[in-house]
């Protein structure tokens, strides 16, 4: 790969060269350790309580039933060990299943209701906490099981952010219809993207494969690009005179 035009200021030599080398971009920079973190006796007992408690999830279509006693559950760890990130995100999910098992409409569409806003809030407020908790010092590797967290917690509120961002621009006509959580209320749909974009990079540092792509497919750079691209095209097609 060359190296961008030395007229290009630093800051957009790197995103031209993260965006030419998205591969090397996502999985550069995180250092995960393979070391365990050495248990406490009560660590070994949470984590057994919260794996009881989603085992009964991992099905095509919990019940509700199963899925709010995993819900009271996590809330009853979490009231315990309120640093516990994990079962911020598993509660996390639990609630995006809740969504699915009350109702045969789409989750992601639910979430941005009237009926799914508080739910929405609690959702993200709680990958945000996992996220805060997870995330190390710079200078720090990062154990597997936090990163394989990490991934999922990024990745997972990525998509949420995309969703919302979706549901801003496909009802222009009907923006009553959209319930945003107040933590999002008065963003933009660009704005919620690139946050979702970022999500999505970070998913994929941690290692999630599909995060990868999607980071790449929603960089506003990458996006302009395209479209620099995908114009200079056109205007060339329109130049072109076949020969007689």
């Amino acid at each position: 790969m060359t190296n961008p035009p030395s007229s290009l200021s630093k800051n957009d030599a790197r995103v031209l060269n993260a965006l030419f080398d998205a591969e090397s971009s996502l999985s550069s920079g995180v250092a995960i350790s393979n070391e365990s973190i050495p248990a406490f006796a009560t660590d070994i007992e949470i984590k057994q309580r919260e794996s009881a408690a989603i085992i009964p999830l991992n099905s095509p279509q919990p019940s509700r039933p199963s899925v709010e006693k995993a819900i009271a559950e996590l809330d009853g760890i979490i009231n315990e060990r309120p640093q516990y990130a994990s079962a911020y995100a598993n509660r996390a999910q639990a609630n995006r299943l809740l969504l699915s098992a009350k109702s045969d409409d789409l989750a992601a569409m639910d979430l941005f209701s009237a009926k799914g806003v508080q739910l929405s809030q609690s959702i993200l407020k709680d990958l945000t906490s996992a996220i805060n908790m997870a995330t190390p010092s710079p200078s720090a590797a990062v154990p597997t099981t936090d990163a394989r967290l990490l991934s999922a917690a990024h990745t997972h509120r990525g998509y949420l952010l995309l969703q919302a961002a979706k549901s801003i621009s496909t009802s222009s006509a009907d923006s009553a219809s959209v319930k945003l959580p107040e933590s999002l209320r008065g963003l933009s749909s660009d704005t919620l993207e690139e946050m979702a974009s970022m999500d999505f990079f970070w998913g994929g540092r941690y290692g999630n494969e599909v995060a990868k792509v999607l980071a790449v497919k929603t960089n506003p750079y990458a996006k302009m690009c395209g479209a620099i691209v995908k114009e200079a095209l056109q205007e060339e097609m329109k130049q072109y005179q076949p020969t007689q």
